[in-house]
């Protein structure tokens, strides 16, 4: 007589075993080598996160307004029209995606003087590109006054 023993696989129980194994030694190997995405003030940035942009106008004597016709783009949430008067700072969040993602904002202001006389109007580009923010005006008419720009701020003066 011949006498085979029977076998029982026990596979289903131990690739259970082990994928859960793997998974707690990629959450420990993650907690220890994890660095967050800094951004250029070294604050941490998150997805979702966003930068901050600032219109100054320095203006004076005249001092000029600035009045927004239009605002569109990636926006964190998007802003109201808006006056921003002589030394008056208006700050605008752009949101941003990690890896290489770009966001683009944009604005355009009038720029008139206290008589209601319109002596010219802007466009304002604010760009985050895997974090790194940039502004570019990207059109300027009329004269009297002079925009100097950085990577997150746009100053207006008079000439």
């Amino acid at each position: 007589m011949i006498f085979n023993m029977a076998q029982i696989s026990h596979s289903n129980n131990s690739s259970i075993g082990l994928i859960l194994v793997l998974f707690i030694l990629l959450l420990i190997v993650t907690h220890l080598f994890y660095k967050p995405l800094r951004g250029g003030n070294g604050e941490i940035l998150t997805e979702g996160a966003s930068r901050q942009f600032h219109i100054i106008n320095a203006t004076e004597n005249p001092g000029l307004t600035l009045v927004s016709t239009k605002l569109w783009g990636d926006f964190e949430s998007p802003p109201p029209q808006h006056v921003i008067l002589p030394g008056e700072t208006y700050p605008f969040e752009v949101s941003t995606v990690p890896f290489g993602n770009v966001k683009v904002a944009y604005a355009m202001y009038n720029v008139v003087l206290t008589n209601d006389v319109v002596l010219g109007s802007f466009r304002i580009d604010m760009k985050v590109s895997t974090y790194i923010p940039s502004t570019q005006i990207y059109s300027k008419n009329g004269s009297g006054y002079t925009l100097n720009n950085g990577n997150t701020y746009v100053y207006v003066r008079n000439n």
